[in-house]
């Protein structure tokens, strides 16, 4: 994985916080955008770990079969209209998916690759980078779901409490063979600051993503 690929998929992520350059649908949002035969897909997250946990205790549903949370599925299915029509008017044979987002953003990207791979699309046009992810998947569903596995790279900051939500017993997991990059703030876990680890502005700082970067 190249750091030039990591550091465009955080400032897309961190981009689709930003309401004058991401597509707003209800109460979500996300950027969607093609690039030399590459579709890019961020979707907005939720940035502050308080409105996070208040909605991290959420039941499963089925999506193509698979057991996911119902709450990160039904904010995926606010979006797909939009992000349907965009890629029934740019999608080209060939083209590959790039797939990010942070946090809640993060959980709807993995799952927007479980609906493209049922759409039809080959499991080696889509790449998902995902930055801060929680649990999204149910355990007992992880063998279903990598059965049509597409790359998967997860980054989280040591520490960060949402990548361990929710919670192991309550069923969830996070799907196998996930390459983490950890970069520790060791005073802060030290301290027990753990909630700073989670913005997207840790990761921007970390990476050393220029404002100007692409």
């Amino acid at each position: 994985m190249k750091n030039l690929l990591i550091n465009k998929c955080i400032k897309l992520a961190r981009d689709s916080y930003n309401d004058d350059k991401a597509l707003i649908c209800g109460n979500e949002a996300f950027i969607v955008h093609k690039e030399n035969k590459t579709i890019y897909v961020a979707f907005r997250g939720s940035d502050d770990l308080e409105d996070w946990l208040e909605n991290a205790n959420i039941g499963f549903t089925s999506q193509n079969g698979v057991l996911v949370h119902r709450g990160f599925y039904n904010a995926l299915k606010e979006c797909l209209p939009i992000l349907s029509g965009f890629i029934s008017r740019n999608y080209s044979y060939g083209d590959k998916f790039v797939l990010t987002g942070h946090s809640k953003g993060s959980a709807m990207a993995l799952l927007f690759g479980n609906d493209l791979i049922a759409t039809g699309f080959p499991s080696g046009a889509i790449q998902f980078i995902g930055f801060a992810t929680p649990r999204v998947i149910k355990a007992s569903s992880v063998q279903l779901f990598n059965r049509h596995r597409f790359s998967i790279f997860l980054c989280e900051l040591e520490a960060d409490p949402v990548t361990d939500l929710p919670k192991r017993y309550m069923g969830y997991s996070k799907v196998y063979d996930i390459l983490k990059v950890k970069r520790m703030v060791w005073w802060r876990k030290l301290f027990g600051v753990r909630a700073y680890n989670h913005k997207i502005s840790e990761y921007v700082k970390k990476f050393y993503v220029k404002e100007n970067f692409m």
